[in-house]
């Protein structure tokens, strides 16, 4: 067992100087850290078997890499995995990203989401927001049931408004008002205007 530097880097194996004289020498998978050329590691050698054990000490600063080349598994069999960092978090996968959990909760102050296709199955959804802002091409709903109650209720079409139903039923407490500049109301059987009063132009 030896201290040497690291010469080069190729895959799993590296090129190191030690004071027996330089070697390739096989990263162990107990080396967490990757090493890098200048790195100071420690090396142990039996015959022609050499293995890189540690980094000891680095020669530039920066990111610390782990480098794994199969599936890795961490457990915790008992108590809560922490991930802990000052500047930010980064998850990064060509494929596909899994999150299986009884809960999850988040507290951001911003989110932002970027899909191709959001796809969200589940028994119900509650949202509470100060504020939502949709803006969207084309929005397609379809539900069994859909009931909306607000305060005031605005709502503008530049083209076409077209609500088409079995049978309508619209109530106001104090005003109905209807305008256009044109505007027609027609049926097959019965036009019935019931009124106190009645005005016709």
């Amino acid at each position: 067992m030896e201290l040497g530097h690291v010469k080069s880097r190729s895959g799993r194996n590296a090129r190191v100087a030690a004071p027996s004289g330089e070697r390739e020498a096989e990263i162990a998978p107990s080396c967490l850290v990757s090493p890098a050329p200048g790195d100071r590691v420690l090396v142990v050698s039996s015959g022609e078997e050499a293995y890189v054990l540690a980094v000891l000490r680095r020669l530039h600063g920066g990111e610390t890499k782990m480098v794994f080349h199969e599936d890795v598994s961490l457990s915790v069999l008992n108590g809560r995995l922490r991930i802990l960092a000052q500047e930010g978090v980064d998850l990064v996968s060509p494929q596909d990203l899994h999150v299986r959990a009884g809960a999850v909760t988040a507290d951001a102050g911003e989110v932002r989401v970027g899909f191709s296709l959001l796809d969200l199955v589940g028994q119900s959804i509650a949202a509470r927001t100060k504020k939502v802002r949709l803006v969207a091409e084309a929005v397609d709903t379809i539900a069994g049931r859909i009931y909306q109650r607000t305060k005031t209720f605005f709502r503008r079409t530049d083209e076409l408004d077209r609500v088409e139903a079995r049978n309508m039923d619209r109530r106001a407490e104090e005003l109905y008002h209807l305008h256009g500049q044109n505007a027609v109301t027609t049926a097959d059987q019965l036009v019935k205007i019931d009124a106190g009063q009645v005005h016709v132009g």
